[in-house]
């Protein structure tokens, strides 16, 4: 359940109406989520079984200010999706990531694939399709980090992904077809 602290703010009408929006998505599956919602954000998590793999879904956004010296700062705003599936059956190992100095020690094929500042550490060659396939992931999410490791697949993402069960979906598909 997810408790709100209820306001007239228009902030908090847009953090529940996404939070409404996903509670009920995963209440069709009889899904229960865990977490709060207020004009500043919200966080919630929801954990579940489905197609051998347990899945963990935590989405979270923040907002807070920093004070200025001379000028008042604007707020920031924090957001993250993360999904994680375990119980991969694969022994594969891909790690993708920001960082512009971890791309220095990134292979000149790899680098060709994915756009800075990601990098990449895999055992998986540069002409696999799954590499192809999580590249054209790339540019349509905001990624921050997706791993892939000891039988766990952990993607996280910096936006709000309305069509969350969908997306789990087709990422469960991907595992599925290429055995990982």
């Amino acid at each position: 359940m997810i408790a709100y602290e209820s306001s007239n703010s228009k902030f908090f009408i847009e953090n529940k109406t996404f939070c409404e929006l996903i509670q009920s998505q995963l209440k069709y599956l009889n899904i229960e989520c865990f977490g709060y919602c207020n004009s500043y954000g919200y966080e919630f998590k929801a954990r579940f079984n489905r197609n051998n793999f347990e899945i963990i879904l935590v989405c979270s956004k923040k907002q807070y200010t920093q004070n200025g010296v001379v000028i008042p700062k604007d707020a920031n705003e924090y957001l993250l999706t993360e999904i994680t599936l375990n119980g991969l059956q694969s022994n594969t190992s891909f790690i993708l990531g920001k960082s512009s100095i971890k791309r220095l020690f990134t292979s000149k094929e790899f680098k060709e694939i994915f756009p800075s500042p990601f990098y990449i550490k895999t055992d998986v060659s540069a002409d696999n399709i799954i590499v192809k396939e999580i590249s054209q992931l790339i540019e349509i999410l905001n990624f921050s980090k997706l791993i892939i490791s000891d039988g766990k697949f952990v993607c996280k993402i910096n936006s709000e992904i309305p069509n969350l069960l969908e997306f789990v979906a087709n990422l469960e598909i991907l595992i599925i077809k290429y055995n990982l």
